[in-house]
């Protein structure tokens, strides 16, 4: 009788165990999933000096992502911290916080760049694997249109 209270007692233990774990599990998913099932992409801009925990602040406030940890744990994982660069992007809020990491380091749709103070070139055009490619006059410009982009 004594083995049996004992007995009980372990797989009252295990259950209770197994049952906070499986809520903690739970939660944990709630926090990186995204915070609308449905919701309209929208064009966000990152200026220049705009730090990433500005940056998370900024969403979590704006509400495109559950929780400013989770998604820096995204970051973490991934290894994109310190990847996000200025520029505009498309998101929603119909993102999780790991959709969203990858759109604000991969697949912005405008990049930024500074340029010197004096330079030659007044056009610039990036290419599909990023390369920046100059030029000095508009025909120039459209010539590398022609070249790289088509």
């Amino acid at each position: 009788m004594l083995t049996m209270n004992r007995t009980k007692k372990i797989l009252i233990g295990v259950a209770v165990a197994l049952l906070a774990s499986l809520l903690l599990a739970l939660f944990a998913l709630y926090q990186f999933s995204a915070p609308q099932s449905k919701a309209p992409e929208e064009r966000i801009i990152i200026n220049l000096g705009t730090s990433e925990k500005e940056l998370i602040n900024q969403l979590h406030a704006q509400g495109y992502i559950r929780s400013p940890l989770a998604f820096s744990m995204v970051l973490t994982i991934k290894g994109w911290h310190g990847k996000i660069e200025p520029g505009g992007y498309l998101i929603s809020k119909a993102m999780s916080a790991w959709q969203l990491a990858d759109s604000l380091v991969n697949h912005p749709y405008q990049r930024w760049v500074l340029l010197p103070k004096e330079t030659e070139y007044l056009y610039f055009l990036h290419d599909q694997e990023g390369k920046i490619h100059p030029a000095r006059t508009y025909e120039e410009h459209l010539e590398n249109i022609e070249k790289y982009l088509r």
